[in-house]
Formats: structure tokens, sequence, C-alpha cells
């Protein structure tokens, strides 16, 4: 597949409103529950999203077209026979 294909993401803002919605959002669509019904560590799995979110987009944003995020590590298995 070639790189180029797939469109890079812009990063995501990192202010109080933004952050709040994509709680919000992984706490709706990715965790699938309410302030109701959710649970202490359903608000950390949500945050979590949503913070991952962000660095992810941050990484994104900073990689170039020529570098891989594994081209400096060696998928070759070697036996230690």
């Amino acid at each position: 597949m070639d790189p180029l294909a797939i469109p890079s993401p812009q990063p995501l803002p990192l202010n109080t409103d933004t952050i709040r919605d994509s709680f919000t959002r992984r706490m709706i669509y990715s965790v699938a529950k309410d302030r109701f019904t959710a649970s202490d560590y359903d608000i950390y799995d949500a945050l979590a999203y949503a913070v991952r979110d962000r660095l992810s987009s941050a990484g994104s944003a900073r990689r170039t077209p020529t570098t891989s995020p594994t081209s400096s590590a060696s998928t070759t298995c070697r036996s230690s026979s």
C-alpha cells in the first residue's frame, strides 16, 4: 500500500473544551457508558483513550513521509542455538 495514499490527520487541539468533548465521545462510543452507569474504571478508560488520541495525533503530525516508526527496529528473529 502506498503510504502517501493514507491522509495525515491534523493535530488535535489541546484545550479544555476539546479534551472534554473527546472524553465525552470516548465515554459514549468506546466505553459505552453514561454518567449514571460509569464506574471509576470506565471514567479512567475514557480519559485514557482521549489522551492517547492527543498523543498519537501529535506524533503523526511530526512524522515525515520518509520516517517509519519501525525503521530502526529489527523484525528478524534469530535462533540462539
